[in-house]
């Protein structure tokens, strides 16, 4: 999925962009600790969370380790912002890529520029960015 922002104004444009994907959850409603270092069953969580200050380069893994499937979620520089959306007794949960916090326009105006992640196009210029959802296999000689 790619985005493209073009400020034909002669001011300054703020902007966020996000996506917002659902994906089927397979794993049980169990409970666990919300330590998201290592991989979590989905279905343990209940969060609506956003995470900030994402490093470039590193990105969010889905693992349907029954189904033998991955998704990596890999992104442009631009999406330092990433919701995790698990609804406790929903099918799907949401792995969300965002340039910028929730309510970022307030939070940069409150004084919060870092934390909002807003994105500012000056006059004439173009912002562009990406996500690429890869999927592969992590069966045995790539079979699904």
């Amino acid at each position: 999925m790619t985005y493209s922002i073009t400020n034909r104004d002669s001011r300054a444009l703020p902007f966020g962009f996000g996506l917002h994907p659902y994906f089927m959850k397979l794993s049980g409603e169990e409970s666990t600790f919300y330590d998201l270092r290592k991989p979590v069953p989905v279905g343990a969580l209940d969060m609506d969370h956003v995470f900030t200050e994402l490093r470039w380069g590193r990105h969010a893994c889905i693992e349907y380790r029954g189904g033998g499937l991955e998704i990596d979620l890999e992104a442009t520089r631009d999406f330092t912002h990433l919701v995790l959306y698990t609804p406790r007794g929903e099918k799907y949960f949401c792995l969300e890529n965002q340039t910028c916090s929730t309510d970022a326009h307030n939070l940069f105006d409150r004084g919060f520029a870092g934390e909002s992640g807003l994105k500012i196009v000056k006059p004439g210029a173009v912002h562009s960015g990406s996500v690429t959802y890869a999927v592969r296999s992590t069966l045995p000689h790539g079979r699904l």
